[in-house]
């Protein structure tokens, strides 16, 4: 937190990227969400669920050295929905009522999420060098390649949808105003 502004980190939603930087910024401090006041902004980045979903439990499975289970018939079909650790928690809830009130850049292909997250910060009169973004190595891409292909063998995907329903409502509430012009796209 920082003035009235607080960063609400989700893993699989960038942290890697952002956290590190905003804690290491000078004045910042971090405060658990409890704490937060009804005049503090939030702010925090958004992925499509499915997609974090899929990232979360790739990152768990290569964490825990499961990838061998993969080829499993049992563990496929756990693996096509299961939600395991907070990496591929819903984030509705998680947070419950706060998410509604994040304001929420979207991390989307073709979408520069560090230069939203400037132009954001700016707005409210805060600067923070975000140099790069982080990416995930070849092995946990290629889980997470598998775990899509697990969900479509086993047709889970309105199962999945049902799973994260939360999420994509707040998701399909933010994606439709992403425009790199106008911050007006944070909901």
């Amino acid at each position: 937190m920082f003035q009235d502004v607080a960063y609400v980190p989700i893993w699989k939603n960038a942290t890697s990227t952002f956290e590190g930087v905003i804690e290491k910024s000078p004045n910042w401090k971090k405060i658990s969400i409890e704490r937060l006041d009804d005049s503090c902004e939030v702010f925090g980045h958004l992925r499509d669920p499915r997609e974090r979903h899929f990232k979360g439990l790739a990152q768990y499975i290569v964490s825990n050295k499961l990838d061998h289970l993969l080829d499993d018939l049992t563990c496929k079909k756990i693996f096509s929905t299961a939600i395991l650790d907070a990496h591929s928690y819903p984030i509705t809830s998680m947070l419950g009522a706060l998410a509604a009130r994040v304001k929420w850049i979207p991390i989307a292909p073709g979408i520069d999420t560090i230069a939203l997250t400037k132009k954001y910060l700016k707005s409210k009169n805060i600067e923070i060098d975000f140099k790069t973004s982080n990416q995930s190595d070849m092995h946990k891409i290629q889980v997470y390649n598998k775990l899509k292909q697990i969900n479509l063998e086993f047709d889970t995907f309105n199962l999945l949808s049902l799973l994260l329903q939360g999420d994509l409502e707040l998701w399909q509430s933010v994606f439709p105003y992403i425009d790199e012009d106008n911050i007006s796209y944070i909901a």
